[in-house]
């Protein structure tokens, strides 16, 4: 008998350690990455002071591109492989440099800004 139940018991725990949910379920995307009508001042300018201008602002004693403000940007843009750059391509040296690459939506948000004509709105 007490082998009986000592079986039963290890069979329904071992039932309960396969638990499996997914990660969507665990953890569901509650926002949304709104790539329509980006704004320079809402949507750009705080990526960029969240993670780049610590390197690449006016008072940067760590790179020689700056680019804190709209007009040093665009020029960064024209003249540089920013995106690139951002979206980690092949040649391209990665930033930021030595930190994790920028969230998808971000990239996004930033490519979406350039392909809307780099508007300083």
């Amino acid at each position: 008998m007490n082998v009986k139940l000592c079986v039963l018991g290890l069979f329904i725990l071992s039932l309960s350690s396969c638990y499996y949910d997914s990660e969507d379920k665990l953890y569901p995307i509650t926002s949304t990455c709104d790539t329509l009508n980006v704004s320079y001042t809402n949507d750009i300018n705080p990526i960029l002071q969240n993670r780049c201008y610590s390197c690449h602002g006016n008072n940067n004693t760590v790179s020689v591109y700056e680019f804190e403000g709209y007009t040093d940007l665009v020029a960064i843009i024209a003249s540089q492989n920013f995106l690139g750059a951002i979206k980690r391509v092949s040649g391209v040296i990665a930033m930021p440099q030595g930190g994790d690459k920028l969230p998808d939506c971000e990239i996004n948000t930033i490519e979406a800004w350039i392909n809307q004509g780099k508007k300083n709105n």
